[in-house]
């Protein structure tokens, strides 16, 4: 589902934020 990629595309994005 594209609606599954886009939340994972987006979680990975936040874990990106706080990582950094």
């Amino acid at each position: 589902m594209r609606l599954w990629l886009i939340i994972t595309g987006r979680w990975i994005m936040m874990r990106v934020v706080m990582t950094i």
